[in-house]
């Protein structure tokens, strides 16, 4: 997967990401390594606007404000609260189960 990364900066931060498609499905791994942080995005729809998405959790995570397109505002919203109702699930349900440990 090596050569398949795209590396650029964009207002003055590096940012590499790897994206990916089949008919119905759409993926965005898109990582900060000067922050440390990672977005990975899963979709099983053909038109996510992935990088919009990856746009507002940044602005969220950061504290900052953010603005939704206005003309797919609501589609847009159902997405980004999809996203952030997963990543809730995955750290209050999921990790807990894994990481539990087995009493002899």
């Amino acid at each position: 997967m090596g050569l398949g990364w795209q590396i650029y900066t964009k207002n003055d931060k590096l940012i590499a990401q790897h994206l990916g498609s089949i008919t119905g499905f759409k993926s965005l791994l898109i990582t900060y390594p000067e922050t440390k942080r990672a977005i990975i995005i899963l979709a099983n729809a053909k038109n996510v606007p992935r990088w919009q998405i990856a746009e507002v959790i940044n602005a969220i995570i950061d504290n900052e404000e953010y603005a939704l397109p206005s003309s797919e505002q609501g589609k847009y919203k159902a997405y980004i609260l999809l996203s952030c109702a997963a990543l809730l699930f995955i750290l209050v349900w999921l990790i807990p189960k894994i990481t539990r440990r087995k009493n002899p």
